[in-house]
């Protein structure tokens, strides 16, 4: 339960997961968007892609030039970033400039990028 959430990190947890069973949402956009339940299917599944975070810093960078960077090198596409004060920010505006210490990338299964190759092509691009 969503109320919970600051009692449990007050408590020390640093990760919770809400069981998908409590996501009435995800039926109501399975009907509204077909296809959508095998997008949301697979973000809870370990085979296919996988979301990975990567600590890296990024100060005052258009969100939508980072995603675009990510993609065209074909290492995955970048869906949040955690900013300097530990919140995430899920598919921000594209036009927003975030500071971030690290991003959330949905990577392919068969893609095993590290923090290095993330750094090489944003610090190579933007």
């Amino acid at each position: 339960d969503d109320v919970n959430r600051s009692r449990l990190q007050r408590a020390g947890a640093n990760i919770m997961i809400r069981p998908i069973r409590a996501y009435p949402e995800m039926i109501v956009s399975a009907l509204c968007a077909p296809g959508s339940e095998l997008v949301m299917e697979n973000m809870f599944t370990s085979q296919g892609d996988t979301y990975q975070r990567f600590e890296v810093t990024i100060q005052d960078t258009q969100w939508a030039d980072i995603v675009y960077q990510l993609i065209k090198a074909n290492i995955g596409t970048t869906v949040a970033y955690i900013s300097d004060d530990d919140k995430v920010h899920c598919n921000p505006n594209g036009s927003r400039k975030i500071n971030a210490k690290a991003l959330i990338v949905m990577v392919r299964e068969d893609k095993k990028p590290t923090t290095k190759d993330i750094e090489a092509v944003l610090w190579k691009n933007l």
